[in-house]
């Protein structure tokens, strides 16, 4: 039997360590799963506020010598400003194209109601139709019912999707109004206590202070890149898209042009909101050559504009393939939504300076 008073061995003293360092690192690992499990809901909201954060740090850092250090204050003024000077009429324009959109989808049902699609039918019947058709192997019976019957489903599918919405419109409401509350206090704290949670990121980091500095330039130059590569798309692309309707005809094509810019920003249909039930009224009204000049412009020449403008912003100076920044878009847009099209070109980034540093440290070891 060992003796309690007997001196502890270097060895049964290092075991000991060894075995309280190795529980502390399961601990911290079970606690940060933990954290991140509780706070995963929210990543959305917390990505796009470390972004808004890292944009608004030069009015913080102005704010700052205004207030004469108050970070906290300060933090609260840049919040204010961004409220009033971006984020409301962001709110207003938002609302007021939503209804835009709204009477473009009840001019298509009010052309439907009034014969818009016997006209379509009827078209299926010209000899110059018939004969497309048939060199395509469709048979216009078949088509004519297919159109009706997905007009039919499509009517069906509107009205029992707003009657299961509306139980959930309360809970719905209220958690836009959690994010809202979260992601303003977490914008608040990261320009109030940004240089703080750095440096202690900094200490408790394995990495080199340099490589940590380097990682968060590049974050912070996508963030910026991405932020306004998606202000150049939306504004190009409205300009194109206002231009093909101006060309066809269009009522309104400065309208519809403003209307399809704001909505390059909704993920997977994006533009298609706007000039699907265009081209769809066009057709309805019989005027198939403006309807098919419009769909063929807005898939060729509007979609185009974002698939080669937008890599090329958020590459910048970068020097990272156009290629590599396309796939982390969509890629990223694909895996979360809308706050994908954020963080996918800046995780790509990531990599790539993690592999250049890699490169670096070897070549020094050399």
């Amino acid at each position: 039997m060992p003796d309690p008073d007997a001196p502890a061995t270097p060895g049964s003293a290092g075991g000991g360590a060894a075995g309280r360092s190795a529980a502390f690192r399961i601990l911290l690992a079970a606690a940060l799963l933990g954290v991140g499990w509780l706070v995963h809901p929210y990543f959305q909201v917390l990505t796009i506020a470390v972004i808004t954060a890292v944009l608004a740090s030069p009015v913080h850092v102005g704010a700052l010598r205004v207030l004469r250090g108050r970070s906290y204050t300060a933090a609260v003024t840049t919040t204010t400003l961004l409220t009033v000077g971006v984020f409301v009429p962001l709110a207003g324009l938002a609302w007021l194209l939503s209804r835009e959109l709204v009477r473009i989808a009840n001019l298509v049902v009010l052309s439907i109601r009034e014969g818009g699609l016997d006209r379509v039918l009827d078209a299926l019947d010209s000899p110059w139709v018939a004969g497309w058709l048939t060199e395509l192997g469709v048979d216009r019976q078949q088509l004519a019912a297919a159109l009706a019957d997905g007009v039919q489903q499509v009517s069906v599918g509107v009205a029992g999707g707003l009657a299961a919405g509306l139980p959930n419109f309360f809970t719905q409401t209220a958690g836009v109004l959690l994010d809202i509350v979260v992601f303003y206090l977490s914008v608040v704290t990261l320009l109030a206590r940004g240089p703080d949670i750095l440096n202690w990121v900094g200490r408790v980091s394995p990495l080199d202070p340099r490589y940590l500095q380097r990682l968060f330039d590049v974050f912070a130059s996508f963030a910026r890149n991405v932020v306004l590569a998606g202000l150049v798309c939306g504004v190009l692309q409205g300009f194109v898209a206002a231009v093909g309707y101006w060309i066809a005809g269009v009522d309104r094509p400065f309208v519809f042009g403003v209307l399809t810019g704001v909505l390059t920003y909704v993920p997977f249909v994006g533009t298609a909101l706007v000039w699907v039930p265009l081209t769809a009224n066009l057709a309805l009204a019989g005027d198939w050559g403006r309807a098919l000049f419009v769909l063929a412009w807005s898939i060729i020449v509007t979609a185009s504009v974002d698939n080669v403008v937008r890599p090329l912003i958020v590459r910048g100076q970068s020097g990272i393939h156009p290629l590599l920044i396309l796939l982390g878009v969509l890629g990223g847009l694909e895996w979360i939504g809308i706050v994908g099209v954020l963080i996918g070109p800046v995780l790509v980034a990531m990599l790539v300076t993690l592999l250049t540093l890699y490169t670096e440290e070897v070549a020094q070891k050399r």
